[in-house]
């Protein structure tokens, strides 16, 4: 694309140079015009002698987050960062305002400017507060018509805005038709486009539910048919008091509206999808405002910003606890975790909080909490919970994971908890659905006495709390757990322990949960940071150690032939010697054993992996004292015989 750039002093956002809107490429070709681009800012001409070149200014994150509620499919776009807002660019086609255009919210407020013709845009440099200008060009400059930009419905400026009436009279026709016989007829398509504006009404498509925007508390919330059903009828009877047709209460009033509902479901996008849509910030609900996490960089580093409430940021929950800037929680931090907890394993909690208050789990772990009663395990559960809004948290039930109703309780919900869950929990059959749950695979889910079916990804935080470690089922897929696993151990002297009061975790909570809350958020930016230069978190060589004997020892049949075997050219022993020696080993461990049938089946592939050809399995080898033949393996003897 040929651009026409436009050279500003450094530090500043307006050239002093004369003319710039009717510069043309060929003024590129000009060398001393070329030096005095190396000398300062450096800004982008916008519209026809830039090609088409447009771009949308965004003052700040709320504003982008509102319009790209309504613009999925072109926000995947070159962007570029001033101070707070950003830019996205765009090639037009065809027509479109050849003008800069001030953009306002519903509340009148500036929102930000769509930048069309005889204006610039900065793009390289520092902004006058000292921050440097950036391009990101992850996305090419996406090739658009101006028809395809959905402008916010509730924004009270923007170029060629129209009133959403004229916008749904326009695409369907008007609410109502005059008949050929004098009656009147409802325009149902009209009708369900007016309830879902005015009423803030969506379908979430992969939750098989209606959310209704709540003004008070800034969160959607899931609406039962009948809600849905009663405001549809009610808008019927406001168009006939308002149109003075009574026929209009009555005339097919449960087929209507059951014919209207069904059009609002079809209508209404996929709107809580789990992804993030290509932002380039996470959304945090504090019980008073939305805190936006921006993403790290090397050139800005990573910040948060505090902003209101918005329908557009899709918020299904949100915190017990309020943002306070600068809050601390030195109780929290002395009296609850730096006993019972390593620092390192201080450190790596608090980037585990932070990315579960942030984002869905993108690093696939799962977090156990594990140590013996009384450490303050269920309390640290306890206030993530409330940090993160109990609405978003839901039983974890291993023993239920097959069952095809079971993943319907997870829609809506970020976290799943296991609490004081017995050693065998992640041995269970169901466990295995696990790696779906945080591996991002998508999940089909059934209502019970339903025929809603929907899909939800599998990409929810784990976190479990034991009193005793917790063996895995392996299924010969160790890796797996290896890359998930993320495993805090609390350990102390009981008796050296802060003596706690009752309700601990409400009273920490009551007098520090602003700091708590900045606490975990501080997590989240270092969590990023690191993600986004090593692709994961870091863990010390203890805690990796920690995981991976985790789960060799989780693997008791290979734990056994690692611990219990040796290779013997000479020497032979029965598989039925071996299962005996294979069930005192797990005693003397205090691990559970493998059933018989799966411990021959799986000894078998794991004497093979650790000894190689040198051992052999027999249908006849002599190894009785009487000399039966019997089933073993010729090459291996137990260790110390």
């Amino acid at each position: 694309m040929d651009v026409v750039f436009i050279p500003v002093p450094e530090g500043k956002k307006g050239p002093q140079i004369k003319g710039y809107p009717d510069f043309t490429i060929e003024k590129m070709s000009d060398p001393a015009y070329l030096s005095q681009l190396e000398k300062g800012n450096i800004a982008a001409l916008v519209g026809a002698n830039s090609g088409g070149l447009v771009s949308i200014d965004f003052d700040d994150l709320e504003a982008y987050g509102q319009f790209e509620l309504s613009n999925r499919d072109i926000c995947n776009t070159t962007k570029s960062y001033g101070a707070r807002g950003l830019n996205l660019w765009f090639k037009m086609q065809g027509e479109y305002p050849n003008s800069v255009t001030k953009l306002a919210n519903e509340h009148g407020d500036g929102a930000g400017e769509w930048r069309g013709g005889r204006g610039i845009t900065v793009v390289d440099g520092k902004h006058p507060s000292g921050c440097e200008y950036r391009v990101d060009s992850a996305f090419p400059v996406k090739s658009i018509s101006f028809d395809e930009i959905n402008w916010p419905q509730l924004w009270e400026k923007y170029p060629g805005k129209v009133d959403p009436f004229d916008v749904l009279t326009e695409r369907y026709g008007p609410p109502y038709q005059e008949g050929s016989n004098g009656g009147r007829s409802l325009n149902e398509s009209f009708i369900a486009g007016w309830i879902e504006c005015e009423n803030k009404i969506i379908f979430a498509r992969e939750f098989q539910s209606f959310y209704q925007y709540s003004d008070q508390d800034g969160i959607w919330k899931p609406q039962a048919t009948q809600q849905v059903d009663a405001l549809i009828a009610s808008y019927i009877s406001r168009l006939a008091v308002e149109n003075n047709d009574e026929g209009l209460h009555f005339k097919k009033r449960k087929t209507t509206v059951a014919s209207i509902r069904s059009l609002l479901e079809a209508q209404t996008f996929s709107s809580f999808e789990r992804s993030r849509n290509n932002r380039d910030w996470y959304c945090v609900a504090a019980s008073n405002c939305v805190i936006g996490v921006v993403e790290p960089s090397i050139e800005r580093g990573s910040t948060l910003c505090q902003l209101p409430f918005y329908p557009s940021f899709l918020l299904l929950g949100k915190s017990e606890v309020s943002y306070e800037e600068g809050a601390k929680c030195p109780r929290f931090l002395n009296e609850l975790l730096c006993p019972v907890l390593d620092p390192a394993d201080v450190a790596l909690l608090q980037k585990m909080f932070g990315l579960i208050l942030v984002s869905r789990n993108s690093l696939q772990k799962i977090l156990l909490f594990e140590g013996v009663a009384g450490l303050g395990k269920g309390i640290v559960a306890l206030i993530l919970d409330a940090v993160l809004g109990r609405g978003m948290v839901t039983e974890l039930r291993t023993g239920n994971l097959l069952n095809r109703f079971e993943i319907s309780r997870y829609r809506g919900k970020r976290l799943l908890a296991g609490r004081d869950v017995s050693s065998d929990f992640l041995r269970t059959p169901g466990a295995s659905a696990l790696k779906r749950l945080t591996g991002g695979d998508s999940l089909s889910t059934e209502l019970k006495n339903s025929n809603e079916v929907g899909d939800l990804v599998g990409d929810f935080h784990v976190v479990i709390t034991s009193n005793s470690p917790l063996l895995l089922r392996i299924d010969d897929d160790s890796t797996a757990w290896e890359r998930r696993l993320v495993i805090i151990h609390f350990r102390a002297p009981i008796d050296a322990l802060p003596k706690r009061i009752g309700h601990f975790d409400q009273v920490l909570l009551n007098e520090e949960g602003p700091g708590i809350l900045n606490w975990m958020l501080q997590g989240a930016q270092i969590a990023l940071q690191e993600i986004q230069k090593d692709g994961t978190i870091s863990l010390t060589p203890a805690q990796r150690s920690r995981i991976s004997d985790r789960v060799r020892i989780s693997d008791t049949v290979g734990f056994f032939v690692e611990s219990r075997l040796v290779y013997a050219a000479d020497e032979s022993i029965s598989s039925e010697q071996l299962l005996l020696e294979y069930q005192r080993f797990c005693s003397d461990e205090a691990i559970t054993c493998e059933a018989d049938r799966a411990f021959h089946l799986r000894v078998k592939a794991r004497i093979e992996e650790r000894f190689g050809g040198g051992v052999s399995h027999s249908e006849n080898i002599r190894c009785a004292p009487e000399g039966r033949k019997l089933r073993g393996y010729r090459g291996v003897a137990l260790a110390g015989r």
